[in-house]
């Protein structure tokens, strides 16, 4: 397998993960938004330290909690679209340590980003990318 089918099946694999991510992340909005809402009784009445407050709370970190993996997936897709174009290899190689974190497949994904990134063919070729841009 040479160095550009490598590069181009690394980046295959960021776009499925990325769409796979924000396709779960839509259905898990969907069913918080849909199956987890209190009673009109529990809201108005729960007061300052009741049910209802609680609810906010736990709502509010879930709301930043998922904009935060949606993020994560958009910035997944960009990474594939970047490893295409054999451009930020050091932004791709940061992706793949926040992957590292994510077992077992977000560390077999890394890995693999690490052997390819690492790679000197690969190198080159991001080197040459650099050289044409800058001319």
């Amino acid at each position: 397998m040479n160095e550009n089918a490598k590069v181009k099946a690394l980046a295959i694999c960021y776009y499925v993960v990325g769409w796979l991510q924000l396709g779960t992340y839509f259905v898990l909005a969907m069913s918080i938004l849909f199956f987890n809402t209190p009673e009109p009784s529990v809201a108005i009445t729960g007061g300052a330290d009741g049910p209802a407050s609680i609810y906010i709370t736990v709502n509010r970190n879930i709301t930043i909690g998922f904009w935060c993996l949606v993020l994560m997936g958009f910035m997944t897709i960009f990474n594939g679209i970047c490893i295409r174009q054999n451009r930020l290899r050091t932004y791709s190689m940061i992706i793949a340590i926040f992957y590292s974190l994510l077992f077992p497949l977000g560390t077999i994904l890394a890995i693999f980003s690490f052997i390819v990134l690492f790679n000197n063919e690969v190198n080159k070729l991001y080197f040459e990318k650099k050289h044409q841009v800058e001319e």
